[in-house]
């Protein structure tokens, strides 16, 4: 029989890699409420988030397996364009 461990943590210096952030954003020209960013909250690896600038909230809008670094968003904000 085996117990299940739980890894140990990272030690502090590797876990300052892991930090999530927005490495880019941009607000839609016709419409300031809405915008795209760039972020590694996702565990690492940059995605793009539909971004709702009057409260700072964060969708995640792609999901690919080696990071999503690149995205353009239309000028009223409703679309989001990016290379699969």
């Amino acid at each position: 029989m085996t117990n299940a461990t739980t890894p140990a943590p990272l030690p502090l210096w590797q876990q300052r890699f892991f930090v999530p952030m927005v490495v880019g954003a941009q607000v839609a020209h016709g419409n300031p409420a809405r915008g795209m960013a760039i972020s590694t909250a996702a565990g690492g690896q940059g995605q793009l988030y539909a971004w709702e600038t009057a409260t700072g909230a964060l969708r995640q809008l792609t999901d690919a397996a080696h990071g999503q670094w690149e995205g353009w968003l239309d000028p009223l904000g409703r679309h989001v364009y990016h290379h699969q």
